[in-house]
């Protein structure tokens, strides 16, 4: 998990877009280096990241400026199609990441429900109870994630 972490400086930085040697593809920034390649989009406070190492598993994670609750399901709805609720353990599951934490979201949910239709989305929202009772909504936009997804497949 650390060596994945340790992929990209880049994840301390409010947005990807803001590391020099990230490509823009509209609303999605990618990076590869040689520890693997991450993609992203979103606004501080409400990003979601694609981590790829070169060895180890690939992760999805939601960077939040306020994490869920304990025990709090975090809803994903696709523009277009239904929600998938994501309970924590099997669903979701907080880790550390570049000084702070982040919700990792499963990986079957992630390879099997989300990447095939983000290609066709206009954008994901995410809700859930935070950890201080309050309401959490952001949406994340989609445009763009089609060529960040091709260009880091042709730079792994």
């Amino acid at each position: 998990m650390k060596r994945a972490f340790a992929l990209v400086a880049a994840l301390a930085l409010p947005t990807l877009a803001q590391a020099e040697e990230a490509r823009q593809f509209d609303d999605w920034s990618a990076i590869c280096q040689e520890a693997g390649c991450m993609m992203d989009a979103g606004e501080p406070g409400a990003r979601l990241a694609f981590v790829e190492p070169r060895s180890g598993d690939p992760m999805l994670l939601l960077i939040p400026d306020a994490l869920p609750g304990r025990g709090e399901m975090v809803t994903a709805t696709l523009a277009g199609f239904p929600g998938a609720a994501l309970g924590p353990g099997d669903g979701w599951r907080l880790v550390e990441y570049g000084g702070g934490q982040a919700i990792q979201l499963s990986p079957t949910v992630t390879r099997e429900e989300f990447e095939p239709r983000f290609g066709s989305a206009a954008s994901v929202e995410f809700d859930y109870v935070g950890a201080d009772g309050s309401d959490r909504r952001f949406v994340v936009p989609l445009a763009g994630y089609a060529a960040a997804r091709d260009w880091i497949d042709a730079n792994r």
